[in-house]
């Protein structure tokens, strides 16, 4: 129970509190390799087996309501560790109805890539960097895949925001390499 609330709420936190991103624009960004729709798909299904084994994730993810202030066309999904499980973590999913690009223009943001489509690395404003990451890649004009990653208690000796945003990373490749085998 307390595993889903942390994950609900870092999930509702990550979007509602988030600067708000300028108006929509893909300059800035390397062209993407192709569309990749992700609006129509349902968050929870985008975690592949093998990332949530390697974090050491509970298998279920759990749809988060988007707060309020989030666009329309949002969908969250959260996965956290066993609440005996320490060092604590979640990881969150997003579809997005907002340009990746938009949000290079944050304190702290910088430019990535992950399965070859440029993608944005935030740190979160809502936790300390050590404790938080999350990646925003251009998938599709006007969409975004987000990954996060999150020390949820920031119980975790020896954390960076580098470590979190490693760990973002290699969830939001995992997530990519499976949409693409996917939507051939």
């Amino acid at each position: 129970m307390i595993r889903a609330l942390a994950g609900v709420l870092f999930l509702v936190i990550l979007v509602g509190c988030s600067a708000e991103p300028p108006a929509p624009t893909n300059q800035g960004l390397p062209p993407r390799p192709q569309d990749l729709p992700v609006l129509d798909l349902d968050p929870c299904v985008l975690m592949p087996r093998s990332v949530l084994t390697e974090l050491r994730l509970e298998p279920s993810g759990r749809p988060v309501k988007p707060p309020s202030e989030a666009p329309p066309g949002t969908r969250l999904c959260g996965w956290g560790r066993s609440i005996l499980d320490r060092p604590s973590a979640s990881v969150g999913i997003g579809v997005l109805p907002q340009n990746a690009a938009d949000y290079l223009t944050l304190s702290g943001a910088s430019q990535t890539s992950t399965a070859g489509f440029a993608a944005v690395q935030v740190p979160n404003d809502f936790a300390a960097a050590k404790q938080s990451c999350s990646v925003r890649v251009d998938v599709a004009p006007g969409q975004a895949l987000l990954v996060a990653y999150y020390n949820t208690l920031g119980d975790e000796p020896g954390a960076t925001h580098e470590l979190m945003c490693e760990r973002a990373r290699r969830a939001a490749d995992g997530v990519m390499r499976q949409l693409l085998a996917t939507r051939k």
